[in-house]
């Protein structure tokens, strides 16, 4: 991996800590607090978050675009929009009435005993999201420098 590649996968990371942070804060809102399906909440969190992931992706992480904005745009709607609405919710989905859920049924009563009090179906829900979210960081990087943020001088990195 190119010394360019690593520094833009470090400021990518810095930038989906930030743009993360924002989806986990918009999906408990929509999803704990409105009531909302988890699937419609994070069909709404993960668009939002991920346009703010954008502008900073744009601005801060991949430099010298070759594609002018709009057809960025547009490259960056289709892949993420994809990625949200097939393969966050498809492993949400999956996730959270198996795996989180036990993982929810173990947590639950432990932060009870502390005092707090938290539903299974809140602690749920955010550990299916961790899971969908490591997979969606995997496929958002590659596919936007592939193919949305591509350089006008990608020789060093083939």
């Amino acid at each position: 991996m190119s010394e360019k590649t690593q520094k833009e996968l470090g400021k990518f990371f810095l930038v989906g800590v930030v743009a993360t942070a924002l989806d986990y804060l918009l999906l408990n809102l929509f999803a704990v607090w409105f009531r909302l399906p988890v699937l419609v909440a994070n069909s709404l969190s993960a668009p939002l978050s991920s346009y703010v992931s954008y502008k900073l992706n744009k601005r801060v992480v991949f430099e010298d675009r070759m594609h002018g904005q709009r057809k960025t745009l547009i490259l960056y709607v289709a892949i993420v929009g994809f990625g949200i609405l097939v393969i966050q919710n498809t492993f949400i989905h999956l996730l959270q009435d198996s795996l989180a859920l036990t993982i929810a049924e173990t947590v639950a009563p432990q932060l009870e005993s502390l005092g707090l009090s938290v539903s299974e179906r809140t602690i749920s829900i955010n550990v299916a999201k961790v899971g969908a979210s490591l997979i969606m960081a995997l496929w958002n990087f590659f596919m936007l420098r592939r193919f949305v943020f591509i350089t006008k001088d990608e020789t060093d990195d083939s």
